[in-house]
């Protein structure tokens, strides 16, 4: 077994001038993030300890983003064996903050997440990144019943059949294929409106990219669970206009998807709060609650609300 290096004592292995370690607001996974001030300005240092994280694949999407020509982070140095990445600090002006500190930005900022996604459309997905197969999306599913609810055994094996069935029928017999970044909400953007283009909207967080079906990640943008998206229509117009995609084929494949991201997701916030006490996250159930109601509603989701209906919908 490898003895980790410390952070200070990995930062003593590289060419830097560090002032001051700033250590930032942790996320839901196990990394933790510092801002390294150097004499030439500010780095972010990613602490990913192995076994429990690995920095292979982010340093790998980043590649594939920064190629794309998008606002990825660059990575100057990284440790894969003991889990440490710095790189490029785009700064603290999150989607979240800037909406916040000024409501009038949103046009702008909705725009400008949509126009990636656009851009991703018109990329080559890269070969060697792992595809949004029936395995990963069952497994994601399956958070619901495992940490959300408590289903009998025949009430399981109703769910998976169901699941399989609607999936294999919708999201899997599309064609359509792209980068799909899998968390893509405001809270991992950054605002940066010196730059232009697509690169003013900077990405953060982003891992567990695969190869998919592009209506996963606007799904992610415009149903988002701790935030209430307005204009979801406009945008969504906007994008199928952009990307010359048929709405008869791809808004199936968008609330069948938007049905399984948001029961992932209560799954998840489910997990957070029993296995690692972080409770904060339950705030958002009654929003997810309500978008499993509208998703359950659309023609493409009849055979889950129709057979699995009295399992999901709220009181």
């Amino acid at each position: 077994m490898i003895h980790r290096l410390s952070v200070p004592d990995y930062l003593s292995t590289l060419p830097l001038s560090i002032k001051t370690i700033i250590t930032l607001p942790a996320d839901a996974s196990h990394r933790t993030f510092h801002r390294l001030i150097t004499e030439d300005g500010s780095l972010i240092l990613m602490d990913a300890p192995p076994p429990l994280e690995d920095i292979r694949p982010y340093v790998q999407v980043a590649d594939v983003l920064k190629s794309h020509n998008l606002s990825a982070p660059l990575i100057l140095h990284q440790d894969a064996v003991h889990g440490y990445v710095v790189m490029e600090d785009l700064g603290e002006d999150t989607f979240t903050r800037v909406l916040a500190s000024s409501p009038k930005t949103e046009p702008a900022l909705y725009q400008s997440a949509l126009s990636v996604l656009v851009h991703l459309t018109h990329q080559a997905p890269p070969a060697d990144l792992p595809p949004y197969d029936l395995a990963l999306l069952m497994r994601e599913v399956a958070l619901y019943p495992d940490w959300a609810v408590s289903f009998s055994p025949g009430q399981r094996t109703l769910w998976d059949d169901v699941w399989t069935d609607v999936l294999e029928t919708t999201v899997l017999s599309s064609p359509q294929k792209t980068l799909v970044l899998r968390d893509y909400h405001v809270d991992n953007m950054i605002w940066l409106p010196q730059r232009e283009g697509v690169k003013q909207c900077g990405l953060l967080d982003f891992q567990d990219a695969v190869i998919g079906h592009p209506a996963y990640d606007l799904v992610s943008l415009l149903w988002d669970a701790r935030r209430d998206v307005p204009n979801k229509g406009r945008w969504l117009i906007s994008y199928l206009n952009e990307t010359g995609f048929e709405a008869e084929r791809f808004m199936p494949v968008y609330f069948v998807l938007g049905l399984q991201r948001t029961l992932k997701i209560i799954g998840i916030f489910h997990r957070l709060n029993r296995r690692d006490g972080k409770a904060q996250y339950l705030q958002h159930l009654p929003r997810l609650q309500k978008y499993v109601d509208v998703f359950l509603a659309q023609p493409a989701c009849a055979p889950l609300a129709k057979t699995l209906g009295d399992l999901l919908r709220g009181p």
